[in-house]
């Protein structure tokens, strides 16, 4: 293994306060580490616990392979960035969390420039040196996988797949899924802009119209939900968007919406055809290949819960990093939050809504 990244992750507010309530024996548990790409100055209180429990920039959740314990308060583990693209390795936020994603410990800078942690890495295996901070002595265990990376991946997809597949009931979370447009025609109904400054509708693709008759355009997109045939559920909107990252942040929003996501387990999905500029990346994005890649069906499992996993909130967006006046151009169609867990090889649709006196 190359040599080790070393974090000092401090306790956030909540995370020493557990700390403190435990009772003899008992330790808390870290089950996920958050890695993010932002940049943020930590500020503390008097006890030195960190007063902000989010990151900056979320790139996604991981899980520890290995770890070994060599103090009360450092361990150098191993952290699985396996279901990362390579382009998401350039990360310069921590985060310890525990089952439910509440941050125990985080780690975060407002100078250190966004790097790649690729010479720290060995077959998406990033080696890491972690201290923590302030904590009580062997107040935190850190859950691992200490087995072979291949036999890791197999079970845990074994796993996955058998409680997954008793999820079958989907119904949208999000209005508006088929993007029509507001009655002045500027943008879609429901959703918010972002840092969006240009959106206008490139087709409408209709249902009852013979395959070989439609755009190439149209065909794209349907088959990329599977879904090129004579009829389909309903017509939608496929909306080209051009975005722009605003002076003085690294970052550009696309479109968003509010959505509940209290429900428990939920899928992010859209249609996303990258045609210029920042890469679409984050949240519903994560996964988009950059042009000439055509049009893509992107499908993430949700796992930002904004106030608890059962009390909790999704804005759904992705993120466009870069610098000041940073620009990219997309085509989007059907994007939505819907219950339980969408698999890639079943498509995507225009899912029904939970209110069905609303699109």
């Amino acid at each position: 293994m190359p040599n080790p990244l070393s974090i000092v992750a401090y306790p956030t507010v909540s995370g020493m306060q557990r700390a403190l309530s435990l009772n003899a024996g008992m330790a808390l548990q870290v089950k996920y580490i958050a890695v993010g790409s932002g940049l943020q100055a930590l500020q503390f209180d008097d006890g030195g616990r960190a007063m902000t429990d989010t990151l900056a920039n979320l790139v996604g959740y991981v899980e520890v392979a290995t770890a070994e314990k060599v103090s009360p308060y450092q361990w150098q583990m191993t952290v699985n960035l396996a279901g990362l693209s390579p382009n998401e390795w350039r990360l310069s936020e921590f985060a310890l969390c525990d089952a439910d994603h509440n941050v125990i410990a985080i780690y975060g800078s407002a100078t250190q420039a966004i790097y790649p942690v690729t010479p720290y890495v060995t077959d998406a295996l990033l080696s890491v040196n972690l201290l923590l901070a302030a904590f009580p002595a062997n107040s935190v265990v850190i859950e691992h996988h200490n087995q072979p990376l291949e036999l890791f991946f197999k079970s845990q997809l074994e796993t996955t797949e058998k409680a997954l597949r008793g999820i079958g009931t989907h119904l949208r979370l999000s209005k508006n899924q088929v993007l029509e447009p507001t009655s002045d025609g500027s943008f879609p109904k429901y959703w918010s802009g972002g840092h969006i400054y240009s959106a206008v509708v490139e087709e409408i693709v209709n249902s009852g119209v013979p395959p070989e008759q439609r755009s190439a355009l149209a065909q794209e997109f349907l088959a990329a939900i599977k879904s090129n045939t004579l009829h389909f559920n309903s017509s939608f909107y496929i909306w080209r968007m051009k975005v722009r990252v605003p002076v003085g942040l690294t970052y550009a929003l696309p479109l968003y919406q509010v959505a509940n996501t209290s429900s428990g387990e939920s899928t992010l999905g859209c249609v996303i055809k990258h045609i210029s500029g920042m890469q679409p990346r984050g949240s519903m994005f994560s996964g988009t290949q950059i042009a000439p890649a055509g049009a893509q069906l992107i499908l993430n499992r949700n796992e930002i819960w904004h106030g608890g996993r059962h009390h909790s909130f999704s804005m759904m967006h992705g993120v466009f990093n870069g610098n000041s006046g940073d620009e990219a151009e997309f085509l989007i169609a059907l994007p939505a939050m819907v219950t339980g867990y969408v698999r890639a090889e079943d498509g995507w649709g225009n899912f029904p809504y939970f209110n069905q006196s609303e699109i």
